[in-house]
């Protein structure tokens, strides 16, 4: 995935439509014509910024992707140790959860519609997990060691992006934030 999207504003127009939209409804309810209609802009306009839907949705990830980590990193950057940014991820989810509504995850709520897990939506989707999972397993190997063994701290690593998702998922089922505050109570005591 890229770093940062240089964009018109033809074409930031349409990826925020793209995100509203997708996010909200889904990407196979939303169509070509209520994109177009909602960003306001021409049918041309559209399809010389993106040659299909499909296409949109990549970008729109693509963004959400940087979008997302810039705003986790704002939260768990404020802290020194590797214990506290691991707290910081889920005082993060906190606030995240309650500005989306409880929607949950994009890439989770996109991936549902994509089965194919060699899709490229679907890589997309592993990718953006990866870089989290590799985030959590940075910090985990950063912290104290206090005996374990590699094998151990991995272990605690994927545990910790288990809860992390998992948590994600329950607060948009119950659309409540006890999840998160269960969630962190157990990495409390997990570390």
């Amino acid at each position: 995935m890229t770093d940062k999207i240089d964009m018109s504003n033809t074409k930031k127009r349409i990826l925020e439509t793209a995100d509203r939209l997708f996010y909200r409804q889904g990407y196979i309810n939303t169509g070509i014509n209520q994109l177009i209609d909602e960003a306001e802009v021409a049918k041309a306009s559209f399809y010389s910024n993106f040659s299909s839907k499909k296409k949109l949705l990549t970008s729109y990830l693509e963004q959400r992707h940087i979008d997302w980590f810039e705003n986790l990193h704002q939260v768990i950057d404020k802290y020194d140790h590797p214990k506290e940014k691991i707290f910081a991820l889920f005082e993060y989810l906190e606030v995240w959860i309650k500005v989306t509504n409880y929607r949950g995850c994009a890439f989770i709520n996109i991936n549902t519609e994509f089965p194919d897990d060699t899709d490229e939506i679907s890589v997309i989707v592993q990718e953006h997990k990866q870089k989290l999972r590799s985030l959590i397993r940075n910090l985990t190997l950063s912290l104290d060691k206090k005996n374990r063994s590699e094998e151990e701290q991995l272990l605690l690593s994927d545990t910790i992006y288990l809860i992390f998702e998992g948590t994600i998922v329950e607060c948009q089922n119950y659309r409540d934030l006890w999840p998160v505050e269960r969630s962190l109570k157990a990495i409390k005591k997990i570390l």
